[in-house]
């Protein structure tokens, strides 16, 4: 055998093999290639079309689009929350509460805070609804204080009648008038004024919680201007601190000390007002009474013709704070030993009769009206 036969033989036969299985190799790479490239560009559209449509992306999102297990992932973006308006936030809390009461949706009020809307009742609304949050107008509005965890409650229990009466009674007031010392010293603070002699312990006062209010009475003092031990009639302070007056005692104690307020001197012509509103002094028993000297003529308490007139004044300016003493004419009727005052207010004439000892009475129609609403004791 020739040696170029041999060499044949021993390198080339081999090498044939080899090459055959590198080309199926070859063949098998570039195969796998190609199929990769087909799902990539497909992977690619369907990522853009995800990016280019909002409702594909929800759609994705609530797993309504499937992905192969091998395929890569392509987040959705969020869909933007539409900003809510004032008017949508009120009507968010006016559709929950209309479930178990009747308001309008002027009678919420509602401010932002951090991009979320919080609403209550207005202040002066007939409902207390507490406050609530509005998230946005995807979300139900939330509770934010008990107020409204409460009416949370009573709508979801169906607006029962007894959540429902709990929730529409009125809630009343926080009293400015803590207590029976801040009632009795807001009486004591207008009357001392007039009645240095008064101290804050005779003054007394009781709670009416029926009524929101205090009354308050005092205890006998002596009073120099007087003469004489005084009370100071009835007086009320309510809750929020108004002060007014409950009897006639305390409505000519009223008139009184009024000139005060504004820098005034204590009107010493309501005088025998107050003395002959006051009760009679208890006379003393005695077991053997002495001879008793015959007792002076008493001085006049009317001496002419302008105690006369602030007299019917003082009588009717507690419940006719706009009536001045210039509308008041008095005249002597010396047959009766009485005085006649004539009050002009406007076109309505009113007739009063004034005695020496200063009883005030009323002697025409008009007069007798407002007689009736000062015994009312209303004002």
């Amino acid at each position: 055998m020739s040696l170029s036969r041999q060499f044949w033989d021993f390198h080339v036969r081999p090498i044939i093999p080899m090459m055959t299985l590198l080309m199926v190799v070859v063949f098998a790479l570039v195969a796998c290639g190609g199929g990769d490239s087909d799902k990539n560009a497909k992977d690619d559209e369907r990522a853009n079309a995800l990016a280019n449509s909002p409702a594909l992306q929800t759609i994705e999102a609530r797993g309504g689009i499937s992905t192969p297990a091998s395929a890569s992932t392509v987040a959705p973006s969020p869909t933007p929350v539409r900003e809510m308006t004032m008017d949508e936030a009120q009507k968010q809390l006016w559709l929950f509460l209309s479930k178990c009461i009747t308001l309008d949706t002027s009678d919420i009020e509602a401010v932002q805070v951090e991009g979320n809307w919080y609403v209550r009742g207005m202040l002066d609304s007939n409902h207390e609804t507490g406050l609530w949050e509005v998230p946005n107008v995807e979300e139900p509005v939330q509770p934010y204080d008990q107020r409204a965890k409460d009416w949370l409650e009573t709508i979801e229990g169906n607006c029962s009648q007894e959540k429902m009466l709990v929730m529409t009674t009125p809630i009343p007031p926080t009293p400015v008038v803590s207590g029976a010392a801040s009632a009795s010293a807001a009486v004591w603070g207008f009357l001392v004024r007039c009645a240095s002699e008064l101290s804050k312990d005779n003054v007394n006062a009781q709670e009416n919680p029926l009524e929101s209010e205090w009354i308050v009475t005092t205890d006998k003092v002596f009073v120099e201007a007087l003469g004489r031990e005084v009370s100071f009639g009835v007086w009320s302070v309510s809750y929020d601190g108004v002060v007014t007056r409950k009897d006639t005692l305390a409505q000519v104690w009223y008139a009184y000390v009024l000139p005060t307020k504004t820098g005034g001197e204590c009107a010493s012509a309501f005088v025998p007002n107050i003395l002959y509103n006051l009760p009679s002094p208890t006379p003393v028993a005695t077991s053997t009474a002495p001879t008793q000297p015959p007792a002076p003529t008493p001085t006049a308490r009317i001496q002419g013709s302008i105690n006369a007139e602030t007299s019917v004044w003082a009588y009717l300016v507690p419940c006719f704070s706009n009536v001045k003493v210039s509308d008041f004419k008095a005249t002597f009727d010396s047959s009766n030993s009485i005085w006649v005052v004539v009050q002009t207010d406007g076109a309505t004439v009113s007739t009063w009769s004034v005695s020496n000892n200063g009883i005030i009475k009323d002697t025409n129609s008009s007069a007798k009206q407002r007689r009736e609403v000062v015994t009312a004791g209303s004002c």
